[in-house]
């Protein structure tokens, strides 16, 4: 049916700009769409702008992370995931382990297991890959 195939094939649009421009963005699709998306409003802290996401309720990154756990027959608790914004928190909700990196935004960093010493900058997975696993 035209859900499953739009499932299978469109996982989120995303916009970028200024934080006045998202805000219109955002009301504009949840005036349109109501609750058969799901929509965020976040800032990025690398251009100084914001971000608007807007998704099927099932296309953000928790859902994708089952996915991938069922088609490969992985437990999600033994699953360790990495982030920096908002769209991440139902991803580190689900896993085993959950690392947000040092210039990751508070909200992430609150529900984070842990929380590194080093930026997407400085390469924070990468230095987390090969000196603490």
């Amino acid at each position: 049916d035209k859900a499953a195939r739009t499932m299978k094939h469109n996982l989120k649009i995303v916009y970028f700009g200024q934080k006045e421009q998202m805000e219109s963005i955002a009301n504009i699709a949840t005036e349109t769409f109501g609750n058969k998306i799901e929509l965020k409003l976040s800032p990025e802290k690398y251009a100084d702008g914001w971000f608007v996401t807007i998704l099927h309720p099932k296309g953000d990154k928790s859902h994708g992370l089952k996915s991938v756990a069922k088609m490969v027959d992985v437990d999600l608790k033994s699953v360790t995931v990495f982030g920096d914004s908002i769209n991440d928190i139902g991803m580190f909700e689900l896993a085993g382990k959950s690392v947000a990196v040092a210039n990751a935004l508070d909200e992430l960093k609150c529900v984070a297991d842990v929380v590194l010493d080093r930026s997407n900058d400085e390469d924070a997975v990468g230095y987390f890959l090969d000196n603490i696993v």
